[in-house]
């Protein structure tokens, strides 16, 4: 945070001289008793106009740092983009580096050391073909993480993410517009020798349909889509590679797959006139059907603390079957001139809804206390100004 305030001095001094737009903004995502999950975001802005031709050129710096008891570490982000478009043609690349430092887990009250350090590189590039009201963009994504140090609380191991692949299709048709997506992932689990104990695949398909409506100071949205995920887990851990003395097992094998359809929808609308803006996004996810199962199987040693047993046991996976999640986005927004410079003022709030195909009775006496009021007004706040 004192990082934030120092870059927001720095960015009213420089504004004046810089050309660039700046938009600095500050962020509370979650409020807990007393912990937090927050951070700030940067971003720059440079464009250029010749002719027939444009180029945009935008970088972007955010951190977001918790200290909640169930989730402690801080998130790095950094993105480049640049942007060129000239008559029918316009390309798109982005550059982005994410890195996660000293990340901290707590599941069920006991520690879950997920990684020291996890540092990625990521690369998307579109291309769009531009004819009247049409238009076409096709896009190719690619990010990785490498393994590094880190440890778990059931076994020795870390995790390494050599892939995250995401090819997509946009169709731009006057006001309509058509969008499908498909992401592939994989995630090893090594130990600490980088020794693969197992892997997970994960496979994601969607497909939207979105209109918009200009209207004057009115601008309005709507957009449903569906999608698919299914994956799969495989993994054995064995005397051989978990080398510490007291690990109980010959073998430990787990293996599970999981499948989900679900539904997204939702709309935008925002106002704005010379001075005031209002801008309302929402967003419904609800998964209709998602079921999945775990295998397990492991063979104890057998020497003077175990007795050579084994056993095996099944569950089924299918928390998120039936549920899902309404969020809310309210934005308000005063414009005024900073040194004759186009500037705004923004404050954002945004509230998120869980929904359940059951109903549960709620005391509200014992639910609702000081600590949860506190949390539902300053989670999910934001502050920010954009300098043009």
């Amino acid at each position: 945070m004192k990082i934030g305030i120092l870059f927001l001095i720095f960015v009213f001094i420089i504004s004046p001289i810089c050309s660039a737009e700046v938009d600095f903004s500050v962020m509370n995502l979650w409020t807990e008793k007393s912990t937090s999950a927050g951070g700030f975001f940067i971003n720059l802005t440079e464009e250029k106009n010749d002719n027939n031709q444009s180029v945009n050129a935008n970088v972007n710096f955010s951190k977001i740092g918790s200290n909640l008891d169930y989730l402690k570490g801080d998130l790095f982000f950094c993105e480049f983009d640049f942007v060129y478009k000239h008559q029918m043609f316009e390309s798109k690349s982005q550059f982005i580096i994410p890195t996660f430092n000293d990340l901290f887990l707590s599941v069920k009250e006991k520690d879950f050391l997920f990684n020291e350090a996890f540092n990625g590189i990521g690369f998307l590039q579109s291309f769009s073909i531009i004819k009247n009201h049409f238009q076409i963009s096709p896009y190719f994504q690619y990010t990785f993480f490498p393994s590094s140090s880190g440890a778990f609380h059931w076994f020795s191991g870390k995790i390494g993410i050599p892939k995250v692949v995401s090819t997509g299709l946009n169709f731009y048709i006057s006001d309509h517009q058509i969008n499908f997506l498909y992401t592939n992932a994989k995630i090893n689990v090594l130990n600490d020798i980088d020794v693969a104990m197992g892997n997970l695949f994960g496979n994601n398909f969607f497909a939207e349909y979105k209109y918009n409506f200009n209207a004057n100071q009115f601008l309005f949205s709507l957009f449903a889509g569906c999608g698919a995920f299914w994956g799969n887990l495989d993994l054995t851990l064995t005397k051989e590679n978990q080398k510490f003395l007291l690990f109980p097992y010959n073998f430990y094998d787990c293996k599970g797959k999981i499948n989900a359809q679900y539904v997204l929808f939702g709309g935008d609308f925002s106002y704005s006139n010379n001075n005031f803006g209002f801008e309302l996004n929402s967003i419904v996810g609800f998964c209709l059907n998602q079921n999945g199962t775990i295998n397990l199987d492991w063979k104890y040693k057998k020497n003077l603390f175990f007795n050579g047993s084994s056993g095996s046991k099944q569950t089924n996976i299918d928390f998120f079957n039936k549920k899902g999640v309404i969020l809310l986005d309210v934005n308000t927004f005063y414009n005024f001139s900073f040194f004759s410079r186009p500037s705004k003022i923004y404050l954002e709030k945004t509230f998120v809804i869980p929904l359940s195909n059951t109903s549960t009775s709620i005391d509200v006496e014992s639910e609702l206390n000081y600590e949860k009021v506190m949390s539902l007004i300053f989670s999910g706040l934001k502050l920010g100004i954009t300098i043009k």
